[in-house]
């Protein structure tokens, strides 16, 4: 549960997926800023793994079947390519 209905009913439940869309959509009008609920998840799946919680782990709160299914929530930031990068040249260099 991320988003708790604390104004409209039922008070103290969880957020559809609707509700959470709207407010996004309002915080996004007064912001001038793009999100969307779901990215969220993005978010979270990503910062879990590179936290080192294993995928099999991961995947269940996601609500993902298996590993291939959580592919798509997994980004790689711009850090992370250079690492490998870098990686990959001081291999060549030894």
């Amino acid at each position: 549960m991320v988003f708790v209905n604390l104004f409209h009913a039922p008070l103290g439940r969880p957020m559809r997926y609707g509700t959470a869309k709207e407010l996004f959509d309002r915080l996004a009008k007064k912001t001038q800023l793009t999100a969307r609920p779901h990215k969220l998840r993005h978010g979270a799946a990503t910062a879990w793994v590179r936290a080192g919680v294993d995928e099999d782990v991961v995947q269940d709160p996601m609500g993902r079947v298996s590993r291939p299914s959580l592919t798509p929530y997994l980004h790689a930031s711009d850090a992370d390519k250079r690492a490998a990068v870098e990686l990959v040249a001081a291999g060549r260099h030894s």
